[in-house]
Order: C-alpha cells, then sequence, then structure tokens
C-alpha cells in the first residue's frame, strides 16, 4: 500500500467501477493498491445526495413535515391555488 499519495483519475475510475460491482471497500484497495480508509475517504469526500420524494410526491426535506398543518407560505400552496393545501405536501416550502 502506497502512503502519502493523490488519487489519480484512473484511481478513481476503478473506485466508481468496484462500487458499481458492489465490491468493498478493502476489495477495491486491493485492487488499486491503497488502503481502504483512503478508498472510504474518496467515496464520502464525494458523495452526492440525490433529493427525491416518495412515488407521486415532491421532495420535502422539513422536520415537521409529517404533521405541519402551515399553509401559504409559498405562492404554490395558497389558499387562492387550493391545489396544495398544506406546505407538508408541498415540495416548494
Amino acid at each position: 500500500m502506497t502512503k502519502y499519495k493523490q488519487l489519480t483519475l484512473d484511481d478513481r475510475l476503478l473506485i466508481e467501477a468496484g462500487l458499481k460491482e458492489g465490491n468493498s471497500f478493502k476489495g477495491i484497495g486491493e485492487r488499486i493498491g491503497k488502503d481502504c480508509s483512503t478508498v472510504s475517504k474518496e467515496v464520502r469526500s464525494h458523495l452526492v445526495f440525490k433529493k427525491s420524494g416518495a412515488y407521486g410526491r415532491p421532495f420535502n426535506d422539513c422536520i415537521n413535515r409529517k404533521g405541519c398543518r402551515i399553509s401559504g407560505v409559498c405562492k404554490a400552496c395558497s389558499p387562492e391555488k387550493a391545489r396544495v393545501r398544506y406546505c407538508s405536501v408541498c415540495g416548494k416550502c
């Protein structure tokens, strides 16, 4: 295992391929000649979360979304529109 070296583009592509194949960090590290902690740090530092809601529902990251009864915070859930009544089901608030 080489220490204190930067990962090359080829190393990163091998990490990506290993993750798609379902390999462990240890297996990927052995394949590219790096420690498994280096692989896990690389993955964590470039992790991207996909913000998607449940099927047929928009993404809503509010901590109070399940019991919230506030309405009219944005134009999409205003009482005039009446399509979306509460902010708990709105994807824009």
